[in-house]
C-alpha cells in the first residue's frame, strides 16, 4: 500500500545526566521532500546530517523537523547556570571597564546582556549529543512512517472505492458504444441517399436503365465510405485504452513504493481518453456517463495528491 504524505511523531529521550532531547516531526504535502529544521544552535550546524537521515526514510513531502534539548534545571522551570563563562566574561568586562577608565563597577545585569547567564541552553557537548540525537531522529521517523502508512492505506481504500464508479460508468458506455456507431451509419446512409435520389431526379437526361444502373453503384459506393467512417467514429479503442488505464492504476496503487507522482499521470491519461469519447460519441447517454467518470477522477486527484 503507498503512503501518505501527511503524518506527526513525536519521541524523547533522556540522558544519564537527567538531560532530555526530544524530537518533532511533522508531515505535510509537497510536489517534493522539502526539509526544515527548528533545532537550538548546538545542532543548527548538523542540518545537512540531518537532512541525510531524513532522506533514507521520506522522499516526498514538507518535514519539520523540530529539535527540544533542555537541562534538568530546565525541566524542572529553573536556569541553565555556565559559572565558569560567566566568571570568564566577568573578568574581560573587567578589563574592558579599566581600559575604557569607566567608574561604575561590573554588575549583574550587564553580564546577562551578554546572554552568558542562559535560559534554554544545553551543555551537552557536540559530539556525544550527536550519537545520541542521530538515535532519536530515526525513531521518531520511523513512528512517523507507521503514521503515513497507516494513512496511506486508509487513503488507498477510498481511492478503489471511487475508481470502482468509474469503471461502473464506463461499463454502461462500453453497452451503449454498439448502437452509437449503428445509429450514426444510418443517420449518413439516409443522408446520402436522399442527396443521391435528388440528384438523379434532377437529371432528366439520365435514360432510366442508366439511372438505375448508376444509382446501385452510387449507393455501394457510399456504404464503402460509411463503413470507413464508422471505424472513425468508433469509441471501442477508447473504451480499451482506458480499461487498460485503470487496470495500471489499481496496480500501482498496491505498490509499497512512492506512487503518488505516476498515479496523477494515469489520471491525466484516463481524462484524456473520457474527453474523447464524449466528443466522439455525440450521444447524451454517454455523455452523462462521461460527466460521472470526470466528477469521480476529480474525487480521485484529491486524494492522491495526500499521497508519497
Amino acid at each position: 500500500m503507498p503512503k501518505s504524505m501527511t503524518g506527526f511523531a513525536f519521541t524523547e529521550q533522556n540522558l544519564p545526566d537527567g538531560t532530555l532531547i526530544a524530537v518533532t516531526l511533522k508531515s505535510l504535502n509537497h510536489r517534493y521532500l522539502d526539509i526544515s529544521l527548528n533545532a537550538p544552535k548546538e545542532v543548527s550546524n548538523m542540518e545537512i546530517q540531518i537532512a541525510g537521515i531524513v532522506k533514507r526514510f521520506l522522499s516526498r513531502g514538507r518535514v519539520t523537523l523540530t529539535v527540544t534539548i533542555k537541562n534538568p534545571d530546565q525541566i524542572n522551570g529553573g536556569f541553565y547556570f555556565d559559572e565558569k563563562t560567566a566568571l570568564s566574561t566577568l573578568e574581560n568586562l573587567e578589563k574592558l571597564r579599566n581600559t575604557l577608565n569607566i567608574i561604575d563597577p561590573v554588575r549583574i545585569e550587564h553580564i546577562l546582556s551578554f546572554s552568558l547567564m542562559q535560559q534554554n541552553e544545553n551543555p551537552v557537548v557536540e559530539k556525544s549529543l550527536w550519537n545520541i540525537l542521530e538515535k532519536t531522529i530515526e525513531k521518531a521517523l520511523i513512528e512517523l512512517v507507521e503514521r503515513r502508512t497507516e494513512e496511506g492505506s486508509r487513503l488507498a481504500e477510498t481511492i478503489l472505492l471511487i475508481l470502482d464508479q468509474v469503471e461502473i460508468a464506463l461499463g454502461e458506455i462500453e453497452k451503449i458504444a454498439p448502437f452509437v456507431t449503428e445509429e450514426r451509419k444510418a443517420k449518413l446512409l439516409s443522408i446520402l441517399s436522399d442527396s443521391m435520389d435528388s440528384f438523379l431526379s434532377a437529371r432528366k437526361e439520365i435514360l432510366d436503365q442508366d439511372r438505375a444502373w448508376l444509382k446501385t453503384f452510387i449507393e455501394a459506393r457510399i456504404l464503402t465510405e460509411i463503413s470507413f467512417l464508422a471505424d472513425k467514429i468508433t469509441i471501442q479503442e477508447e473504451i480499451d485504452r482506458l480499461k487498460i488505464h485503470l487496470r495500471n492504476f489499481r496496480e500501482t496503487l498496491l505498490k509499497n513504493t512512492p506512487v503518488g507522482k505516476t498515479l496523477d499521470f494515469i489520471i491525466q491519461e484516463i481524462n484524456r481518453e473520457t474527453n474523447t469519447i464524449a466528443s466522439k460519441a455525440q450521444k447524451a447517454e454517454i455523455s452523462i456517463q462521461a460527466v460521472k467518470i470526470k466528477e469521480n477522477l476529480e474525487n480521485i486527484r484529491e486524494q492522491v495528491q495526500n499521497l508519497e
